[in-house]
């Protein structure tokens, strides 16, 4: 009962205050429409301290509140248009009036530079296409002749980049397939064309990379020696496994390297170096081998690649590729002695052994960690084997007596 007197009291106390706030505030209202109603007339004294004892309440505007002025006219905001929606201009005010005055002239003259960045990359990717088309007319009776298979037919070229082009023949005895690349100066970067090539003496260079079926074990290479360091970290079987050939045949320009130094060798030797003589001032690199080193053993590979120098001249494509053509077939039909097949495959048997000792010696090792864990019994392993115990069907003995 105590609590139910309690709570009916604080109730009208509460009403008791809300009756005496809204006659305040209604005091207050009719107020201040006299003083709006006639503006001029002075305030009575008797009011004043009326005035001063009734409390002023002021209520801040609310976010939502109708505008003075929509109220007033009875208009109704209507929502943007989409065109005001997508106005640049109204997008953009807020920013442009941060940017100094001559952004609008800066990004104009910037949007310019890079659309005339993308008419001179085009004009440089045309270049670099009709550089290739013309060394084409001249490739393609060769590729004819000798090839029964020209893939991308009649363009007989894939453009791998920009800068980048590539032919590819099938279809003869001593040739499996052949890859022709072109590496053309990025002439579609400005940079490149007109300053690094010039700091760094890049030109245009052509790649015959040709994949024969058959070769008998000969490793034989001739580097500029210019590239010569280039060529060796791409190829680190050349420095561990071959010699370097004393011959007089070579420009002072060029070093070869042999896999031996038995007569047969010297045979093969000297008839590259015979066929690649007229063109020894092109050449950057030529590279013959049957095999590369690995951890399990030597890797088939029967490879003949051929990086010259490619002018102006277009008939030197041509006669490039004529004297690579020469060259696997003379490969093809190349052969050593059983007595020196059989020394070479002991030296590159010993070879591995040396060369990647460490690696060896790391795969014996996993592999006996691996066999020690899978010996290793654990209480899974016996809980499985029970099971599969049991799941086996027992055998049945017949008795007979």
């Amino acid at each position: 009962m105590v609590r139910i007197n309690r709570k009916v009291l604080c109730a009208a106390a509460a009403v008791a205050i809300g009756l005496l706030h809204s006659v305040e505030c209604q005091q207050q209202s009719t107020n201040e429409s006299e003083v709006s109603a006639n503006p001029t007339a002075t305030p009575v004294a008797n009011d004043q301290p009326a005035r001063d004892a009734a409390p002023r309440i002021e209520f801040e505007p609310f976010e939502f509140d109708v505008d003075p002025e929509l109220e007033a006219t009875d208009e109704v905001k209507q929502p943007p248009n989409k065109q005001d929606v997508f106005d640049m201009d109204l997008v953009m005010s807020p920013l442009l009036s941060q940017m100094p005055k001559s952004f609008r002239r800066h990004y104009f003259y910037f949007l310019c530079f890079c659309v005339a960045m993308l008419i001179y990359a085009f004009i440089g990717y045309q270049t670099n296409k009709q550089r290739v088309k013309r060394a084409l007319v001249t490739l393609k009776p060769v590729l004819q002749e000798n090839f029964a298979h020209i893939a991308d037919e009649p363009h007989c070229y894939e453009a791998l980049k920009w800068h980048k082009f590539q032919i590819y023949a099938s279809g003869r005895t001593s040739c499996d397939r052949m890859f022709i690349r072109f590496n053309l100066i990025k002439r579609q970067c400005m940079w490149h064309r007109w300053i690094l090539r010039s700091l760094f003496q890049v030109v245009d260079t052509m790649t015959i990379e040709m994949t024969l079926p058959k070769m008998d074990c000969i490793v034989f290479a001739i580097t500029h020696k210019m590239t010569n360091k280039t060529f060796i970290k791409n190829n680190q079987e050349v420095a561990n496994t071959t010699y370097v050939l004393e011959t007089n045949d070579l420009p002072p320009t060029h070093r070869a390297y042999i896999n031996g130094n038995e007569k047969c060798f010297a045979k093969y030797a000297a008839y590259v170096i015979a066929v690649l003589q007229e063109f020894m001032p092109y050449l950057i690199s030529f590279y013959a081998a049957d095999a590369v080193p690995e951890p399990e053993g030597y890797r088939q590979w029967r490879k003949i690649s051929l990086n010259v120098r490619v002018g102006n001249d277009d008939q030197l494509a041509a006669k490039i590729l004529a004297a690579a053509i020469h060259i696997a077939d003379y490969t093809k039909n190349y052969t050593v002695m059983d007595k020196t097949r059989e020394v070479v495959s002991k030296a590159r048997q010993d070879m591995i052994a040396v060369l990647f000792k460490e690696e060896i010696k790391r795969q014996k090792e996993e592999a006996k960690e691996a066999k020690e864990e899978n010996t290793k019994v654990t209480p899974e392993k016996i809980k499985k084997l029970e099971k599969k115990a049991l799941a086996r069907p027992a055998t049945r003995v017949k008795v007979i007596r």
